[in-house]
């Protein structure tokens, strides 16, 4: 029982080694999967925001259009034409289309900065499915070093002691002047 207690322990060891890995693997995995999640949320959030600044865009014109033709309603109740209620009519447009612009751009601007952050959680996502990879071939590796150190312990022990050699001397072969002079 005593000469199989360390192929117990060497057994023990490397089926704790595996389970380590397998561990590891198993909870990189789900931080894998939790980021793809994530990278799909944050796509969608990008796509929500165009279509909001789109919506947005599009009351700001309906409201400007409804704006300007009030003005121009005004302007032709009055009587006056050209000049500078022209130049005022020119601006207001300008003025509602830089608004509308102006949304189009923030909706671009949250999304690409959505779809930023959904690019790194994609490639952290990989990362991390390459680092689970790895995990599991360490564990078994660690596994298959630890029997081979156990396996090479157990040798050094039961091997014949260091210092004799073949034909049971204590002193090299090279030593005895028989062995040297039939070289």
């Amino acid at each position: 029982m005593a000469a199989a207690l360390p192929f117990i322990i060497a057994g023990v060891s490397a089926y704790g080694a595996i389970q380590q890995g397998q561990q590891q693997q198993a909870a990189l995995q789900q931080q894998a999967n939790q980021a793809q999640r994530d990278k799909d949320a944050l796509i969608n959030q990008a796509r929500v925001a165009r279509q909001q600044a789109g919506a947005e865009e599009e009351s700001q014109r309906r409201e400007a259009r409804q704006l300007l033709a009030t003005q121009r309603a005004a302007i032709g109740q009055s009587g006056a034409s050209g000049g500078t209620l022209g130049l005022l009519q020119e601006d207001s447009e300008m003025q509602a289309e830089l608004d509308a612009l102006n949304i189009r751009y923030g909706g671009e601007q949250q999304a690409s900065s959505l779809l930023s952050q959904a690019s790194e959680d994609g490639i952290s996502s990989g990362i991390l499915k390459g680092n689970a990879s790895q995990a599991s071939r360490a564990g078994y590796l660690g596994a298959g070093a630890g029997l081979l150190s156990s396996g090479a312990s157990l040798y050094s022990k039961y091997k014949k002691p260091a210092g004799v050699n073949t034909q049971g001397q204590n002193v090299a072969l090279t030593n005895n002047a028989a062995y040297v002079k039939n070289m």
